[in-house]
């Protein structure tokens, strides 16, 4: 060992250097185990993501070419990820130590979803409350449709005599007014959420941000970690779930308060461009055989967001936080001659990530997650 240390140097309250420091020559060993982030300290997995690109990915292509087969499918992951949002900001109360489970990056995608739906159902339903009171046993007059609701598809004829729309399919009143009143809900329950955590990463923490790591090496009667770059690390230790944590500077949670401020300000004014494109772009309007009428911006930019989570969080899942080595030192007080052992830590890897971000998910969920 490099670092050079004052005898006196105080390890904890009850230990200090010089009761330790004859033990390095006996180069012992401790038993190896990974170092995972704790409650909260972790991105949203690789493998979810992976699922999450896997899923949109063919409900973006069928939203651009056949966006009437995708009503209900769109709604449903809408719902999905605004309840993981949700809960994400009750069970970490938007701390910032925690933003790397409740930054909502992931609802890009379906606030472009829900706009298209909103618009384009009323489009081709423009007297959808009509219909709706004609159900419940008030019929109105019928009227005719707009005259820019005739053919869309490029090269067919247009005007009254061209036939049935083909996007007017027969849909019953019921579904068109749940997927219209639906998807204006989920927009506003979108937005809202993205503005309350644009708020929340603009405030300013009162402490510098600190990360807890935890490692079952330092259950093992760890009571400080001292790495390469000699620093030492006080162990507090988690009896119930046999582990034992240290402190570190966020580094990775610093840098996410950062681009969630940057993607949440850029999600926002792309979402307010598509609401515009799809408010006052013609429904015949086309640019080779596909529809403009469509939240282009938001489809992209929603999917980049995917693609960068899924890099960040493979790399963060298989890399230790900047503040620590892989080699390491542990003082180990059994209570009876406290003494220094080398090991090693690597990184917790899928699993790890897994513990981390679900652990500060479903934190407001107490006994029912953790048990009695």
């Amino acid at each position: 060992m490099s670092c050079q240390f004052s005898p006196n140097k105080t390890i904890t309250a009850e230990l200090q250097w010089w009761q330790v420091s004859d033990t390095l020559a006996q180069n012992r060993t401790c038993p190896s185990s990974s170092l995972r982030p704790d409650v909260g300290g972790a991105l949203l997995p690789w493998i979810f993501t992976v699922l999450q690109i896997i899923i949109h990915l063919p409900v973006i292509i069928a939203r651009v070419a056949r966006w009437e087969d995708v009503q209900t499918l769109s709604i449903v992951l809408a719902i999905f990820n605004v309840a993981i949002v949700a809960q994400g900001y009750t069970s970490t109360n938007m701390a910032p130590e925690h933003v790397l489970v409740w930054s909502p990056m992931t609802l890009v995608i379906d606030a472009g979803a829900m706009l298209q739906l909103v618009v384009l159902v009323r489009a081709v339903h423009p007297n959808w409350l009509r219909d709706l009171r004609g159900v419940f046993g008030h019929p109105q007059a019928p009227q005719e449709e707009p005259a820019q609701l005739q053919p869309l598809v490029p090269g067919q004829a247009q005007g009254p005599n061209a036939g049935p729309n083909p996007l007017a399919h027969k849909s019953h009143p019921l579904f068109v007014a749940f997927v219209i009143i639906t998807s204006s809900l989920l927009f506003l329950a979108i937005f809202a959420l993205q503005v309350a955590g644009l708020i929340a990463s603009f405030r300013q923490p009162s402490e510098p941000i600190l990360a807890s790591w935890c490692s079952a090496m330092f259950g093992y009667f760890g009571v400080a970690e001292l790495d390469l770059n000699c620093n030492f690390h006080p162990v507090v230790r988690n009896v119930r779930n046999g582990i034992g944590c240290i402190d570190l500077p966020g580094t990775r949670q610093r840098t996410w308060l950062m681009v969630t401020k940057i993607t949440l300000i850029l999600a926002v004014c792309i979402e307010g461009i598509d609401a515009f494109i799809l408010s006052f772009v013609s429904l015949q309007r086309s640019w080779w055989i596909v529809q403009l009428k469509r939240p282009w911006f938001t489809m992209i930019f929603g999917l980049t967001m995917l693609v960068l989570i899924l890099v960040v969080g493979t790399m963060d899942a298989y890399s230790l936080p900047p503040g620590i080595s892989e080699k390491i030192w542990l003082v180990v007080d059994t209570g009876t001659a406290p003494f220094v052992c080398t090991a090693h830590l690597p990184p917790a890897g899928l699993r790890g990530q897994l513990i981390g971000w679900l652990d500060g998910l479903l934190a407001s969920w107490n006994a029912t997650y953790n048990g009695s």
